[in-house]
Order: structure tokens, then sequence, then C-alpha cells
């Protein structure tokens, strides 16, 4: 197995981390821990080519044969059309992305309970969640509620 990271991240529980609901490394397991390396050997490098005829693929330490192949290209997140998304809001796509915005949150309740004005303590705990689908939204906000 080739893979970039050392890691493999669950990216559903995402929101757990950054919620603080499971601890940050319940999201974020080695790959040596969910594969059996005495089957199969785990490289950590990035793949820059491949070529079937040869049955082999090119990484950034080298090349490595093959029997068969599969390819595995992983997803790509789309934001919402919504005005000034892009620009404000904190991505929670990887696990850097929940540990950011879960020191974020951290900030916020620390500098709400510094400060004498009670709007602005109100605006400093206001979250928004945007385009985080039923499963993340419900979850994180029950965690809020009940956390």
């Amino acid at each position: 197995m080739i893979s970039r990271s050392p890691c493999h991240q669950i990216i559903t529980w995402l929101h757990l981390t950054a919620t603080e609901a499971l601890p940050a490394n319940c999201a974020y397991l080695p790959l040596e821990q969910l594969i059996p390396t005495d089957v199969v050997t785990v490289m950590q490098a990035d793949v820059e080519a491949i070529n079937p005829n040869a049955h082999t693929v090119g990484t950034s330490s080298g090349e490595v044969n093959f029997d068969r192949l599969v390819v595995a290209l992983g997803s790509e997140t789309t934001a919402p059309p919504i005005p000034g998304l892009d620009a404000h809001a904190l991505p929670l796509r990887w696990w850097s992305d929940a540990e950011h915005l879960r020191k974020h949150i951290r900030q916020q309740f620390a500098h709400a309970g510094c400060t004498q004005s009670q709007a602005e303590r109100r605006s400093l705990v206001r979250f928004v969640v945007a385009g985080g689908g039923f499963t993340g939204c419900v979850s994180l906000w029950a965690n809020w509620l009940t956390g």
C-alpha cells in the first residue's frame, strides 16, 4: 500500500474531534493499526506515475512493482454556493482542520468568559454550520447542547 500519509483519517468523525466529543487521536489512526503489516507492506510516498504495461508505480521513494493495482483517489469537498462562505468559514475536511476548529472554539469560549457585555459574549459563542450535512449537523449540535 502506498499512501502519502502515515495515518488514515476517519472523515465522519472529524466533527467529533473538533467539538471534543472524542479524543483527537480517535479520528486519525496510524495505518499500521488498521492494516495487517505481516501481509501488506505500507509505504509512505507520493504516487508520481503508473505504468500498467510494465506493472510498475513510480513514487517519490522509487519504483514499485505490482501484480494487481487498485487506485483509490479519495474524494473532493465542495462548499455550498453561499456568498462569503469560502472567505469566512473554517473548513472541516482534514484532521488538521478539526484540530484548528477545536482550538478556535476553545478560544472563543475563553474570550467570551472574560467579556462583560452579554451581547458580545453571545456573538463570540455563536457558530453557524454551513453545508455540514444532516449527520454532521445533528451530531455537532447534540454534542454542544449536552457537553
